[in-house]
């Protein structure tokens, strides 16, 4: 006979388990839609000549001036063909190699001699050789393969420090020209700041000889004036220092020749 207290524990212990299992339980979640636009090849920029997208020409010319007369790009490409050509010296040994030999001998025979030579008797005589000869070392322990992939490997290496090196040519004389934009764009808004403090210092002075303002306006204005002439000078060096930087750069000395004065076209 069944035990009534036993079969009440044991539904309340199946219970409190279905519980527990779906409290365990959650729900699963879709992720929300996003607003993207199709993926498009055309629309990616052409990491090689990135400079492009600004639609700057004289940022164009710097770029192409700049990499073909660095001397560490350079030097990057003749390692990169030094390399080139260890992979396929390295790569020969792995194919039978063939020798082809030309030779020509001329001989002449004497006339004098016990036996009389017939009339028609020819004393010259000539000989051509040609000999081909092929050779194969059979690569056992896999020297010549091996050699062959350090070749490739030290190639992909020196092509990866060659691009290295452009990647670095290409920022820094990007940074340089923003900097030398920047530079311009600061000392011409400084200039017209001081213009326009020295006509306030002017009106101040008027002011104060009429005795319609204090000694402490007039100074206050003499002193505003004082700090962005200070300024000035600042941007002035800066703008030097950039111009000393690209005096050897016909692209720049171009763009600085225009009417307006500044590399941007």
């Amino acid at each position: 006979m069944t035990d009534p207290r036993r079969t009440l524990r044991t539904l309340v212990l199946v219970t409190a388990t279905t519980f527990a299992l779906a409290a365990c339980q959650s729900t699963p979640t879709t992720p929300p839609l996003l607003d993207l636009p199709p993926a498009s090849a055309s629309v990616a920029p052409d990491l090689e000549r990135w400079w492009t997208t600004f639609n700057d020409p004289t940022l164009t010319a710097l770029m192409d001036e700049a990499l073909a007369h660095n001397l560490d790009l350079r030097a990057a490409m003749v390692r990169v063909d030094l390399a080139r050509s260890n992979v396929l010296l390295a790569q020969s040994y792995l194919y039978p190699s063939m020798n082809l030999g030309v030779d020509s001998r001329r001989n002449r025979m004497t006339l004098v001699g016990s036996q009389p030579l017939p009339e028609n008797f020819n004393p010259t005589n000539n000989d051509y050789l040609v000999g081909l000869r092929a050779s194969y070392e059979v690569d056992l322990w896999g020297r010549y393969r091996n050699g062959a992939s350090a070749a490739r490997s030290e190639l992909l290496a020196t092509e990866y420090a060659r691009q290295t090196v452009r990647t670095a040519v290409a920022a820094e004389t990007a940074r340089a020209y923003f900097g030398l934009l920047a530079a311009d764009a600061e000392l011409a808004m400084l200039r017209d700041t001081l213009q326009s403090r020295d006509e306030t210092v002017a009106l101040q002075v008027d002011l104060y000889q009429a005795g319609l303002i204090g000694d402490y306006d007039l100074q206050r204005a003499q002193a505003e004036r004082a700090a962005v002439a200070a300024n000035v000078a600042v941007a002035e060096r800066a703008v030097g220092t950039y111009e000393r930087r690209w005096q050897r750069s016909s692209a720049v000395r171009r763009a600085r020749s225009s009417p307006r004065g500044s590399p941007a076209t």
